[in-house]
């Protein structure tokens, strides 16, 4: 949203899907601005921020744009100088910015950002800002390397009651409870008697050949067997 009668001046750049995931560590950031025209004004100054949104809506108003709020976290984009049309010009680094966005309570990996490029405070000198936002661009990159958390929960699991049961032959099912935020492949250990831990099994079905998140079941036919206990890994 940008213009001479409005009293504030910049824009709105919504990026979907972000797949950042929740606990990563944002190691650069960079908007990355194609230039859709020559511009010539000296110095323009502005701020970047981003709306303190878990994963923030279009926009559909000026007073919709007006009243987003902002994280506290910001760059400032000083003494921008002449833009040449088609040429691409990169922000100073975003990672605080953009770590106060996927620190927030709510975000998850393929969710919304958006960042306010503009002169709020009225940093420039001009007396009117550039048209279509502080420096007029085409197209808009969001640019980020992260390292993703290590902190990765143990899925749990649960089994079900064998089925097809015959003469020595039965099939153990089981499916994912909670897959803890990763994808999850199944066997089964089984046995003639209950045991207190997975691997004090000394018979198991291969691994899945399918990832499994939280909901998916799994089945596996297991032969050779006279009386049956199993738990599922």
């Amino acid at each position: 949203m940008n213009g001479c009668n409005y009293t504030k001046y910049g824009i709105g750049l919504r990026f979907t899907p972000v797949t950042i995931p929740a606990g990563a560590t944002i190691n650069s950031a960079y908007l990355v601005v194609l230039s859709n025209n020559n511009y010539n004004t000296d110095t323009v100054s502005s701020v970047i921020r981003g709306e303190d949104a878990a994963n923030p809506a279009m926009f559909v108003s000026v007073a919709d744009f007006r009243g987003r709020a902002m994280t506290s976290e910001y760059e400032t984009w000083f003494g921008i100088d002449h833009w040449a049309s088609g040429y691409e010009y990169i922000s100073p680094d975003l990672t605080d910015v953009l770590q106060a966005m996927v620190d927030r309570s709510g975000w998850a990996s393929g969710n919304a950002m958006i960042l306010f490029w503009h002169d709020f405070e009225q940093y420039s000198s001009q007396s009117c800002l550039i048209s279509n936002t502080v420096r007029g661009g085409d197209t808009y990159t969001l640019m980020v390397t992260y390292t993703p958390s290590s902190a990765i929960g143990t899925p749990e699991m649960l089994t079900k009651d064998a089925s097809d049961i015959g003469s020595g032959s039965a099939t153990l099912n089981g499916y994912v409870f909670d897959d803890n935020g990763d994808d999850v492949m199944i066997r089964f250990g089984y046995g003639t008697t209950s045991q207190t831990s997975f691997n004090s099994y000394t018979s198991f079905t291969s691994w899945s050949t399918s990832n499994y998140t939280t909901g998916g079941s799994h089945s596996s036919v297991v032969t050779g067997i006279e009386r049956l206990d199993y738990v599922l890994f």
